[in-house]
């Protein structure tokens, strides 16, 4: 398959216009970069394509985020006139990465760009993983994305301060994967959703673990 990469932030911006849930206007930063995650998990598993080339990294307080993206956004969300000058404050303090860590959930109605002009294959991705994952609100899905193998495997292998650890693309492929392997098997006696089940991290560590 020739793959075309986007940016993340080009993600977002299509993320927020394809929106399957037309009643909620707004959308959280952290969510936000849930739902930028977990299509570039779902792009790996089901194409085995990244959809964007940027880092994604391990923050032990919010699970998986694309620091360029929070980046962009917060800055932007900086420059908006809210009338709460400790946003201001907190933001001109401590810097992107600090404000990330506060409890702030920053909301926006769309970014500043257009959405990429996407390939068939990547709007398919995006659109599964907005049906699949937007219901649920954001600390089930951040909570969702730190139990899963390839954050706890970046966070292990981290020496513990500094930067936050990559999580590898190919620790994402194969995790994820293996997710969609157990759900066509259709061997589990329950009603499966790869949404809901975790797949056992010490196992999954093994050589032989799902390969596929």
């Amino acid at each position: 398959m020739t793959n075309t990469l986007i940016s993340a932030i080009d993600l977002a911006v299509t993320i927020l216009s394809y929106k399957e849930n037309k009643d909620q206007k707004t959308i959280t930063l952290r969510k936000l970069q849930k739902l930028v995650y977990y299509c570039q998990a779902w792009s790996l598993a089901w194409d085995g394509v990244p959809l964007f080339k940027e880092d994604i990294v391990a923050c032990p307080h919010r699970g998986p985020i694309v620091p360029e993206l929070q980046e962009y956004a917060v800055s932007r969300f900086a420059k908006v006139s809210t009338g709460k000058k400790d946003i201001y404050e907190i933001f001109n303090t401590k810097g992107v990465y600090e404000i990330f860590n506060t409890d702030m959930d920053l909301c926006f109605e769309g970014l500043p760009q257009r959405a990429a002009k996407l390939k068939k294959y990547q709007e398919k991705a995006i659109r599964s993983v907005l049906r699949d994952y937007e219901m649920y609100d954001i600390e089930s899905i951040e909570d969702l994305s730190k139990e899963e193998g390839p954050f706890k495997k970046a966070m292990l292998g981290s020496k513990g301060g500094g930067s936050a650890p990559v999580i590898s693309i190919e620790s994402i492929e194969r995790y994820y994967s293996a997710l969609e392997v157990i759900r066509k098997s259709q061997t589990l006696n329950m009603d499966y959703s790869y949404r809901n089940f975790i797949l056992d991290f010490p196992a999954w560590e093994g050589e032989n673990m799902h390969e596929k």
